[in-house]
């Protein structure tokens, strides 16, 4: 639909709706306490359509007498603002003084990933996690023993679920296991337990996604499932067995852009990063003021770290495959190993004929997202054949990652007549790992793009490999760019050259930052400006308190 980009504001077609409108059509009472953040413009009409009430005194209290309800209850004890970003005395008032002291979890009793250094610090860092935790599971009891005092448990089915992966580095808006395993419970009273296919219990192997949610509470309700739903009703008369494969993704962050594609069959994952020059810590200013984050920062320029922990900030490979079974952190990546091809090959075309199928339109840049949004929703204009070249798209963004094999193709690209298939050249050829030397004028050729994204990367390169002026010039003159897409596209990769070059453009981005003050609609414009000054200068980042 496009909005997989956070904090993305494209809007959908009215047929789309908020599932919980069927339900109030049906004759439910619907209700959510409190959080909403539907990321895209439709939001209001969406809350409008699909909730009685929606705020933080919302629930079952308010329908009348019979009446059945839907009633969604979000728990931000654990929500990463709290486990991560808040500083220690904020959280401490938010978590630690809601808990008595046989309730905190001991960082000395926590386990530790290995891809985190095992220090005092970072444990104590980590163990907020747990106590996030150890706080929501108070609050749920507090919630199921409402539905008691009311004589609702005993015919109340409930669904318990997180919203996104774990709220950690190199989990949350990352494509690996934490980045997009969540709980999920399922709990069936007596009158309801024949409606588990799996029994009561126990767990299943079988394979879930979020897309399941919404077609699965209709076919519990008796309500058909609009066809534009893409998941599968997992309960009720409408059960459908899961597929071979879940497909999953990771789009831009904040202001920290990333396009990833993922696949899994519940025991291996495999993952298509299309920008691998950019690492898994990508600089992102709601992350970064983190001290779990700083403490990483900091250990790793010390050079503390070993291998395992320093991949965070080093550049990705294009493929991973990792068995979540026999490595449930993802430290062994399979995708190089020659017993693993068959494997490999198998899960790499399933992916890319599933982006195929959907024609997926985060292929495009924002800048081009955002302005076909002003005439036609992106989910519609993906299906134009005529206007989304997407096989030639997908095509170029198919070759980025693949090595010295494909850099004449890439090179040839740079002057394909699609601009989409242009900036996906050059990409590819910033995610190379070799001396582009060899290839300098066909690449300061292609500076003379029209069309801005293309350019924009290409001056990255340009800049960064062969020191062209020219190439300096445009980025810094693009990040006043009154397109805020094309000033946050120049500012983050000037954030991903090499030290001396995004030092050479700090007075411009002293100068940017402080006009952006009050500037509505470049706030990630300015949270980048102040990421670098932080990244380049050690500038402090300011604080802004969540929820």
């Amino acid at each position: 639909m496009g909005t997989g980009n956070h904090r993305s504001s494209y809007p959908i077609p009215e047929f789309i709706r908020g599932f919980p409108a069927y339900l109030r059509e049906a004759g439910y009472y619907t209700s959510n306490n409190s959080k909403t953040d539907y990321n895209t413009s439709e939001a209001r009409r969406i809350s409008l359509e699909s909730w009685d009430e929606s705020s933080d005194t919302a629930g079952w209290w308010k329908r009348k007498p019979g009446q059945p309800f839907f009633a969604v209850f979000n728990f931000i004890d654990s929500h990463q603002s709290r486990v991560m970003t808040n500083p220690w005395t904020i959280y401490k008032s938010q978590v630690l003084d809601h808990l008595d002291k046989e309730e905190i979890i001991d960082p000395e009793d926590i386990t530790m990933p290995p891809f985190y250094k095992d220090s005092p610090p970072m444990r104590k860092e980590h163990s907020r996690i747990y106590n996030g935790l150890s706080l929501t599971d108070k609050k749920i009891d507090t919630l199921l023993s409402a539905l008691r005092s009311d004589g609702l448990i005993d015919s109340t089915i409930i669904f318990f679920y997180a919203d996104h992966g774990e709220g950690m580095p190199r989990g949350k808006a990352n494509s690996t296991g934490l980045g997009y395993r969540v709980p999920w419970a399922i709990w069936f009273p007596d009158m309801y337990k024949h409606l588990s296919p799996w029994g009561t219990g126990t767990h299943t192997r079988e394979t879930a996604s979020f897309v399941d949610l919404a077609p699965t509470i209709l076919s519990l309700a008796g309500i058909e499932i609009p066809a534009y739903m893409s998941g599968r009703a997992i309960l009720g008369e409408q059960r459908t067995h899961a597929d071979e494969f879940l497909y999953l993704s990771n789009d831009r962050s904040g202001e920290a852009s990333d396009i990833e594609r993922s696949l899994t069959d519940g025991r291996y994952m495999y993952t298509r990063v299309y920008k691998p020059f950019l690492p898994e810590h990508r600089w992102q200013k709601y992350f970064d003021y983190a001290e779990i984050c700083k403490i990483m920062v900091n250990d790793y320029s010390a050079g503390i770290l070993d291998p395992v922990q320093k991949r965070t900030f080093q550049k990705r490979s294009a493929e991973y495959l990792y068995d979540l079974e026999k490595d449930p952190w993802e430290i062994h990546n399979l995708a190089g190993e020659q017993a693993y091809e068959n494997q490999l090959v198998k899960f790499r075309k399933a992916l890319n004929d599933n982006l195929s199928e959907i024609r997926d339109i985060h292929f495009l840049p924002e800048y081009h997202l955002d302005s076909i949004s002003s005439s036609i929703t992106p989910w519609e204009y993906r299906l134009k054949e005529d206007r989304y070249s997407f096989e030639d798209i997908f095509a170029a963004a198919s070759l980025s990652g693949m090595g010295s094999k494909v850099l004449k193709q890439q090179l040839e690209l740079l002057k394909h007549p699609n601009g989409d298939v242009r900036y996906w050249a050059g990409v590819g050829l910033r995610s190379q790992s070799i001396d582009l030397g060899k290839y300098r004028n066909q690449i300061i050729d292609a500076l003379g793009d029209e069309y801005p994204p293309a350019k924009i990367i290409i001056s990255g390169i340009c800049h960064n490999d062969f020191h062209e002026s020219m190439a300096r010039d445009y980025l810094e003159e693009t990040c006043r760019n009154e397109n805020p897409h094309l000033a946050l596209m120049a500012l983050q990769t000037i954030m991903y050259l090499d030290e001396e070059n995004s030092r050479s453009y700090l007075p411009m981005i002293h100068e940017l930052y402080a006009g952006l003050e009050n500037k509505k609609g470049f706030e990630g414009v300015r949270d980048a400006c102040e990421m670098l000054l932080y990244v380049l200068e050690g500038k402090e980042l300011s604080y802004e308190l969540f929820w």
